[in-house]
């Protein structure tokens, strides 16, 4: 089928691509592989949650993309530089004793050699902040994808407590 010119490409692709993402999450949450805290604890509920994704299916969602530049092969290796990066890599660790663990980190407030800093931290509070950038089992983290519904129209209001 010839696409007319006044079709855009990503109409196509943002509809497909909102099709499959709510399709899945709805498929996470069936299998009960996502959890809601506090003030979210009710979305829990099949209906609830389904009354919570309802309006995303009504809204255009916008989906960027476009060709590579030097193809697919260049493509591959730039994400492959982060889609198999750790949160701390064992040349930064310097050392662990009962007081805690200790690890070199960049300091970007500050230039040439007072960059590179030396932390101390108990390793119950190491552990902690480790824990944050493991990603759920599954998922995959990658600088160049931002997929998200279209956002809302008029002012943007502020998150509860901002």
């Amino acid at each position: 089928m010839k696409r007319r010119p006044e079709q855009p490409v990503e109409r196509p692709t943002s509809r497909l691509f909102r099709r499959l993402f709510l399709s899945r999450l709805a498929d996470a949450h069936a299998a009960g592989r996502l959890a809601f805290f506090g003030e979210l604890e009710g979305l829990c509920r099949r209906e609830a949650f389904a009354a919570h994704l309802a309006p995303l299916r009504r809204k255009n969602w916008f989906v960027y993309a476009k060709a590579p530049f030097a193809g697919p092969e260049a493509v591959l290796a730039y994400l492959a530089r982060y889609t198999h990066r750790v949160a701390i890599s064992n040349s930064r660790l310097l050392g662990l004793d009962e007081r805690g663990v200790t690890f070199r980190y960049k300091d970007y407030r500050r230039n040439g050699q007072a960059r590179y800093r030396t932390l101390m931290l108990a390793t119950d509070e190491f552990i902690r902040r480790f824990l944050l950038h493991v990603l759920p089992k599954g998922s995959t983290a990658s600088a160049t994808t931002d997929y998200s519904p279209a956002p809302p129209a008029g002012p943007i209001s502020r998150a509860p407590g901002n």
